[in-house]
């Protein structure tokens, strides 16, 4: 639809501009023939080109017309330029797939190991809480917090980085 708007305005343009109409014939200053190059097919054809980046040689040669192909031509460059960063952005993301919704969800599985720091709010909050499902998931925590030396073993410098950490 805005490639046969800016078509048509790029033909009326140019009908009306006298910078658009030159002598066919150079050699003949004289002439009384004049041409205008913007016709429809081939104001259409110039929307196209820009469309797809591609020019072409019919280039206008009045302001009023430069504007219009110029203001065509960004409003081209932009849709093009979002069109293939999308594109790009669709085909390299990874659509991720949560295993886990809930604390339920979390209790069952065994592929994530969690846990939480002795006595902190976390810990409190799966304590105090009565529900079924949370007080397996509290259950698994204080079973894998016997297990607490053997993660300091293999992530020292974790833990070394928060005793040491001044705020």
């Amino acid at each position: 639809m805005m490639m046969q708007v800016v078509s048509l305005m790029m033909y009326v343009l140019a009908r009306f501009s006298p910078y658009e109409w030159y002598n066919p014939h150079p050699c003949n200053p004289d002439s009384a023939v004049l041409e205008n190059i913007f016709t429809l097919s081939n104001a259409f054809w110039f929307a196209v080109g820009t469309l797809m980046q591609q020019g072409s040689d019919i280039n206008p040669r009045a302001v009023s017309t430069r504007i219009v192909g110029g203001m065509w031509w960004f409003f081209t460059l932009i849709i093009i330029s979002s069109y293939t960063a999308n594109l790009a952005a669709f085909l390299t993301v990874e659509r991720m797939v949560s295993p886990i919704e809930s604390a339920e969800d979390l209790s069952q599985q065994t592929k994530i190991l969690y846990g939480t720091i002795h006595l902190g709010s976390t810990y409190s909050f799966f304590r105090v809480r009565h529900a079924m499902h949370l007080l397996s998931v509290f259950a698994i925590i204080t079973r894998r917090s016997q297990h607490s030396q053997e993660c300091k073993k293999h992530t020292p410098a974790l833990f070394f980085g928060l005793r040491d950490l001044h705020l």
